[in-house]
């Protein structure tokens, strides 16, 4: 019974699968029409849920929960699955004994399982979606990750890392780009998952708390909810214990926000602060996250928030304006045409990223016009729309400057206000020296000029008229710097001036040319605070002419002591006997005043308080000036009668305030300090307390600086002392002052004959004990130079250095040591050794030099041992040697008998200078691989015994060069080199060894060799394929040079590749005075030559062609294609031999070529030809080669053609089309021209023109010609065709058989010269007559005429009423002249003008010189008018009259116009009788 018990489970178990495999079989209908059914439920079931998610996630923060979205995804593939079986089904073969529809059966009833399971599935999602935050979307259209921009990102989430930096600001002035830079912030601080969420809130003027918090929360993915409540956190809100309404609470809604951030890492960026914001109020309080801030002034972020990490945000410099300028408008910035114009474009930018986005985006698409109108705009401040944005933000911060009205507070506030305008980002400080961004002060003088009627004019603006009455009137202050103003108007003075009297700071700095300050216009400026004259008038009327104001022309001094608010004065006075009595006032409180005729404005002052001063009399010394130099922080002395000893006779009590002190030209002085004379208590007092900087110069008496002893804190703040040229001078410091000079941070001595040593010592002072060295703790800087008898820095020396040691010529010694010096100069001292290398534990200071120079000094035969050399060069990154004639070698290596190891021993070295080092062998001697790893400049100049650089020392005895010497070799290296000077090394014969180190000169950029008599080769195989980079070679007076690129080839003609496709980086390229070098290019490189934009060939006297012909294994029926699509300048110049481009047949193309100038090259017969033009002539067996075979097109956009060729040479047909519009032509042998034509203009200068027919058919092919230049023809006339109908200038220089400008009876149809604006006719002796009927002069803005002595008059009267544009008319040397309008022509017919009236009614400027028979204007009885000019300026024109009836009438109302009568300089000595005739008057209309 038991079994059967056991066995029953088994049993049932077994009955129940059998039934059920049964029931598949059974039942296989059933199942799968349950399925279809259950199919479609599940169907209708997945699309009401997507329903119901779709409806909830177009609600903005909602996000569909997963496991919604993996019911989804899992209910998808069931279906799928369901109709895969289905169709299936469908397709299945009938089964005839049913056994087959067992599988079918079972695993549809499986998939309506699954199904069932599902549907129960959807039945229990509590929430279908939840809220998210809302994303800040971080990119940036147009970005560039500029290093300066991705440092500052760097540093930001640096700092943020810390758990001590929880608060950091950003500022910077309007538009430089905070707002990106913060974004990037945020995409990288997501990318690194540095923050659970990064939510960033634009503030601006609107602080309004409950804004801010509402727009946190959303972005944290909160809600505020009815009752306070966070919808999704309600356990949030118990935790705050809130009440019902505290939902409409700031400090409510902050307690959530607080509790909420607590206890997560989240970043919260505060974007464009305009004032200070409480953040505890806000919810965000410090500590609980992480928190930046951005805003347009520091104030807000340091001073009102408290904020100690803030962080600068500058403009773009040029490199990175550019790159972003580029990125915006493409390939635009590409295109030939508006490349140029699109980086002045970006230039005007100013760095602004606002403003570059703004026109970068407004000019994508545009054609040239649009862009050239934007320059135009840029340029002159009125682009109102692109402007806007960038004027926006910089007037915020001004309006921000509540108060701040520097005429309206005392300049002691000056640096509290500079520092408030550097806080808002109006000011720039860089490295101490204060700036203003060039908007920022466009900007500022529209402000200024609108508000607080500010007139203002600086350097580069134009200064063209003044404004009216009414303007002036109104104005508070007036500034002109740096511009010319030669003759102020009638309006400003003496009246208009005068009139200003609410005016309280005038500044008329850098107007040299200001010559006229009316009497008593400065004194009637009785409010006037401030008078800035810096480099600017100083013709002040002497005392005695200020008594008499009726036999004044100018202002004196007088007035100033009549200005009872003056308290800033710059000034120069040439004389101080011009000084009236106590001139200047207790009241200046900053001045910059000089005295005397040897001053300059062009240093730096550093104080507000300078006085330069020369007196050469004692008693123009007086209380005033001794008030002002007791005040003064930077004084200037030079002759000073009666004074030898500055302190105390000059301030008793030792220049308490003073900073800086130059001394020059004082025959008198012998001591600046002399404590052993006078009374005790003045020499108790101290002397130069915060004197930093001391000159003494050209002073032939000074004995010593300071003798005696000095009190306490005299000079302890000195840091610079500069001597020169003190000849009685024989040392610096004594032992018993040298205490008060150890903080120098710079010493500069030179051209001391008599200098002995800069720290004077005798041995017996020393006592026992005292060994410890002198120590110049804060020198840096050292210079000594021409210094013939200096024996010794310091000549104390330690008793326990032999005797033996004391070499008279070594510099340096263990007593003296300088810890921080940093750069090192000797120059022309009598130096055998720097120092004892034996002393190296006292030397240790060496070891922090960074640049050593020595020059001339002649006893040195080396600069150091290896061993010293150790130290030496550990921080060197400058050594320069130049001019010490018996130098043998650079480092000394074979000492005691031992060869020391190189290797490592200059690690930071970058310039290395070599120059004038006659008897120079080698740098040194070394077995072993010397390496310098830093080296980016290696100059070699003038070491005419230099062979190799490094000499081998097992290798120089036993084994000969046989290809002569090498300077580099596989001993060296120099794997960053960027720039090599080679010069006047006559002994090499190559440069390179064909093995070399590896990586050795992979980085040269620029390559130059000159005056290497002995080499043959420049580039040879082993150094060609390392020549990566470089972009610039320069070949110069090597006379024996063969090849410039000498590639190595097979003996099949082809070429090693590796070595041919290295120069692809070339962009220059200039050969110069090679003498017997054939041709500068092997074919292969030509072709490669793709980034080449200059070439310049000159003087080569054998050189064939330009490119060498292809081997014979090379050639193909094809010929040679030569393309230079960078190529803009080439110039080939004196080559007498050279015949074509290529010697044989070819095509070239130069698409960017601007300036092409072939002059002297003789050989060249044809200068160029289409090649399809050619092809024909060649059939025609024509043997004339061209010299460039062109490819149509080529040349397009050339713009300077200078020629020393035939005419026969330059019209070939075929030539001219090929070269497009030219824009100048010019003989480079004459002149060149400078004055402007603006792009796409010609200029054209021709010599020796014997033909005018000639002439006229060879101008037929500039159709764009506007300058033409005719020199030394030996035409009769000038004929031109309509070709020529565009000219501008017109230029004729010393034509002798030139007897008139154009022939009457021409056949030119329509007036001649009708654009023409400039004619020049010089030294054209038979010239009777410039002007004819057919010439129309109306728009000629400028006339000279210049050495035509067969000139009887200029022009007749008719022609003169032409001259409505002319401004400016020179008429010299002419001696034959009698008149400047003719009565009559040439041929005695009377010019009937029609009026008796000529008005010239633009001329400015009229000049009449050396005109010896001139009697007036015109004789006729005309009244010839003037009503703009301005100057009228006549020299040795005897027989004239100035005045005369009917000449110079004048009704201008523009002010004065100056009539000058004087000599000239340079003119014929027979006149010089005349130099009593000068007279110089004004007249008044």
């Amino acid at each position: 019974m038991e079994s059967i018990a056991l066995l029953t489970p088994v049993v049932d178990h077994a009955i129940t699968s059998v039934v059920r495999q049964v029931g598949y079989l059974i039942n296989y209908k059933s199942n799968v029409h349950n399925l279809e059914t259950q199919t479609r439920e599940l169907i209708h079931a997945k699309e009401r849920l997507q329903h119901d998610v779709d409806e909830e996630l177009r609600k903005v923060g909602q996000k569909t929960e997963a496991d919604v979205e993996e019911w989804l995804t899992e209910v998808n593939k069931i279906i799928d699955e369901a109709h895969q079986f289905m169709e299936d089904e469908r397709h299945a073969k009938k089964c005839l004994n049913g056994f087959c529809r067992y599988h079918p059966s079972r695993k549809a009833a499986k998939l309506s399982q699954k199904i069932m399971a599902e549907l129960q599935k959807r039945k229990e999602f509590p929430r279908l979606t939840y809220s998210t935050p809302l994303q800040d979307i971080w990119t940036t259209v147009g970005y560039r990750a500029f290093q300066s921009r991705t440092s500052i990102v760097t540093q930001i989430l640096e700092d943020f890392r810390k758990d001590n930096i929880d608060l950091i600001g950003i500022y910077g002035m309007g538009g430089v780009g905070k707002t990106t830079l913060v974004k990037q912030v945020a995409r990288k601080a997501e990318e690194d998952k540095l923050f659970d969420n990064v939510v960033k809130v634009e503030v601006k003027q609107n602080t309004e708390a409950e804004r801010i918090q509402i727009e946190i929360a959303e972005k944290l993915g909160l809600k505020f909810g009815e009752y306070g409540t966070l919808i999704g956190r309600e356990l949030i809100v118990r935790q705050s214990g809130m009440g019902f309404d505290e939902k409409h609470t700031v400090p409510g809604r902050a307690r959530i926000l607080s509790n909420y951030i607590k206890d997560k890492k989240i970043l919260v960026i505060f974007d464009d602060v305009w004032e200070e914001l409480e953040l505890e109020k806000l919810g965000v309080p410090v500590g609980t996250c992480k928190i930046l801030l951005t805003s347009r002034t520091k104030d807000v972020l340091s001073s009102k928030m408290g904020i100690q990490t803030n962080i600068q945000l500058d403009t773009l410099n040029e490199e990175d304006t550019w790159a972003l300028f580029q990125t915006i408008v493409g390939d635009a910035a590409k295109d030939p045409d508006i490349e140029k114009v699109a980086i002045e474009v970006a230039s005007e930018c100013k760095g602004l990223p606002i403003l570059v986005v703004t026109v970068a985006n407004a000019l994508k698409g545009k054609n040239l016009h649009s862009w050239n109108d934007v320059l135009r705009s840029l340029k002159s401040g009125d682009g109102n729309e692109l402007l806007q944005k960038a004027y926006s933000g910089i007037e915020w911060s001004y309006n921000q400057l509540e108060g701040i009205n520097a005429m309206e507070e005392a300049n002691d506030r000056l640096h509290s206000l500079v520092d408030k305008l550097k806080d808002y980002c109006l000011l720039l400080d860089t490295n101490g020296i204060i700036t203003m961004h060039d908007l920022t002060r466009e900007v500022a003088r529209k402000i200024a000029s609108t508000r607080q009627h500010f007139l203002s004019k600086g350097y580069g603006d134009e200064f063209k008229e003044w404004p009216n009455h009414e303007v002036l009137e109104k104005c508070t202050l007036i500034s002109f710097d740096q511009i010319n103003v030669p003759n102020l108007p009638k309006e400003l003075l003496p009246k208009e001036i005068g009139r200003l009297t609410r005016l309280r700071w005038l500044d008329l700095s850098g107007c040299p040319e200001l010559e006229v300050v009316y009497p008593d216009l400065i004194k009637s400026l009785t409010r006037l605070e401030e008078l800035n004259m810096n480099n600017s008038f100083n013709k002040w009327e002497t005392k005695e002419a200020s008594n008499n104001i009726s036999g004044r022309s100018n202002a004196s001094l007088s007035e100033l002591k009549h200005l009872p608010y003056l308290t800033t004065l710059a000034i120069k006075i040439k004389d101080a006997n011009q000084l009236p009595v106590n001139f200047f006032s207790e009241n200046l409180k900053h001045f910059k005043i000089f005295i005397g005729d040897v001053w300059d404005w062009d240093a730096e002052y550093a104080t507000s308080k300078s006085l330069k001063l020369k007196i050469s009399q004692r008693n123009q010394w007086d209380q005033g000036l001794e008030s002002v130099l007791n005040r003064c922080e930077d004084l200037s002395l030079d002759v000073f009668e009666g004074v030898n000893n500055i302190v105390y006779l000059l301030d008793k009590d030792g220049f308490q305030q003073l900073k800086k002190l130059h001394v020059q030209n004082n025959p008198e002085i012998s001591h600046v300090v002399h404590s052993n004379i006078g009374y005790s208590r003045i020499h108790s007092r101290t002397a130069f307390p915060i004197l930093e900087a001391l000159s003494l110069y050209n002073l032939v008496s000074l004995e010593s600086v300071c003798t005696g002893q000095l009190a306490d804190r005299s000079f302890r703040q000195l840091k610079i002392i500069r001597v020169k040229n003190c000849p009685k001078l024989k040392n610096i410091f004594s032992f018993s002052t040298i205490l008060h000079f150890l903080q120098l941070e710079e010493i500069e001595v030179k051209d001391c004959k008599n200098m002995k040593e800069i720290v004077e010592g005798k041995e017996e002072q020393l006592t026992d004990g005292v060994n410890d060295p002198i120590e110049f703790h804060g020198l840096r800087s050292l210079t000594l130079q021409s210094l013939p008898e200096l024996i010794s820095f310091s000549s104390y020396h330690s008793p326990l250095v032999a005797s033996a040691s004391r070499n008279p010529m070594q510099l340096f010694n263990d007593k003296v040591v300088f810890p921080k010096l940093e750069a090192l100069k000797l120059s022309s001292i009598p130096l055998n050794k720097l120092c004892d290398g034996q002393l190296s534990a006292r030397l240790c200071w060496i070891q922090n030099l960074t640049s050593l120079i020595i020059v001339g000094c002649n006893g040195l035969t080396f600069l150091c041992s290896s061993s010293m050399s150790m130290n030496l060069f550990v921080q060197m990154k400058t050594l320069e040697i130049h001019r010490c004639q018996n130098m043998v070698e650079i480092i000394l290596t074979e000492e005691y008998g031992e060869v020391k190891n190189m290797d490592n021993m200059f690690p930071k070295l970058g310039i290395l200078k070599l120059e004038v080092l006659e008897n120079l062998e080698k740098f040194c001697t070394s077995a072993s691989y010397t390496e310098f790893p830093c080296l980016q400049n290696l100059i070699i100049e003038g070491c005419t015994k230099l062979g190799s650089f490094i000499v081998d020392p097992t290798m120089r005895k036993n084994v000969v060069d046989t290809a002569g010497r090498r300077l580099f070799d596989e001993k060296v290296g120099f794997p960053r080199l960027e720039y090599l000077s080679i010069n006047g090394l006559h002994k090499l014969t190559s440069i390179w060894h064909n093995q070399l180190a590896p990586d050795s000169f992979c980085k040269l950029i620029e390559f130059s060799v000159e005056s290497c008599s002995s080499l043959i080769h420049i580039l040879v195989p082993g150094i060609l394929k390392r020549l990566h980079s470089l972009k610039e070679l320069t070949v110069m007076d090597c006379e024996s040079v063969e090849e410039v690129f000498e590639v190595e080839g097979k003996s099949d003609g082809d070429y090693n590749q590796s070595e041919i496709f290295i120069c692809r980086n070339l962009t220059e390229v200039s050969i110069l005075n090679c003498k017997i070098l054939k041709n500068v290019f092997p074919a292969p490189v030509a072709k490669l030559l793709e980034k080449l934009e200059k070439l310049w060939i000159f003087n080569c006297q054998i050189l064939g062609q330009i490119v060498d012909e292809e081997e014979v294994g090379l050639k193909t029926i094809i010929p040679p294609r030569f393309m230079f699509p960078r190529l803009m300048i080439l110039r080939l110049e004196f080559l007498p031999q050279l015949k074509s481009f290529y010697p044989g047949k070819h095509t070239s193309m130069c698409p960017s070529l601007k300036e092409l100038e072939i002059s002297q090259c003789d050989k060249i017969e044809i200068l160029a030809a289409e090649y399809s033009s050619f092809q024909q002539q060649q059939h025609q067996h024509d043997t004339k080669r061209p010299f460039f075979s062109l490819e149509k097109g080529s040349y397009s956009n050339l713009e300077v053609l200078n020629m020393w060729l035939d005419f026969h040479v330059l019209q070939l047909k075929g030539f001219i089309p090929s070269f497009g519009p030219i824009c100048l032509l010019v003989q480079r042998r004459f002149r060149t021209a400078t004055r402007g034509l603006g792009n796409k203009q010609s200029f054209i200068s021709c010599e020796d023109t014997a033909s005018a027919v000639g002439l006229s058919v060879f101008l037929e092919k500039f159709q764009n010609l506007r300058q033409l230049e005719l020199y030394f023809g030996s035409m009769e006339e000038i004929l031109f065709n309509e070709g020529v109908s565009d000219l501008k200038t017109l230029a004729i220089h010393g034509m002798d058989n030139l007897t008139q400008l154009w022939k009457e009876n021409s056949h030119f149809a329509g007036p001649v010269f009708p654009t023409l604006e400039f004619l020049e006719v010089e030294y054209c002796g038979r010239l009777k007559n410039i002007m004819s009927s057919a010439i129309s002069l109306r728009n000629l803005v400028q006339l000279e005429v210049v050495g035509c002595h067969r000139l009887k008059h200029l022009f007749t009267c008719s022609v003169a009423k032409s001259f409505v544009q002319l401004q400016s008319m020179r008429v010299e040397n002419c001696h034959a002249m009698v008149e400047i309008l003719g009565s009559s022509d040439d041929n005695g017919n009377i010019d009937d003008a029609d009026a008796n009236e000529i008005t010239f009614t633009r001329l400015k400027d009229l000049k009449l010189s050396n005109l010896p028979n001139l009697k007036g204007f015109c004789s006729r009885n005309y009244n010839v008018k003037f009503p703009f000019l301005k100057t009228f300026s006549v020299a040795r024109c005897l027989e004239m009259k100035i005045s005369i009836d009917g000449v110079l009438q004048n009704d201008s109302k523009h002010g004065v116009l100056r009539i000058t009568e004087e000599e000239e300089q340079g003119q014929d000595d027979d006149n010089e009788d005349n130099n009593d005739d000068v007279d110089e008057f004004e007249k008044w209309w």
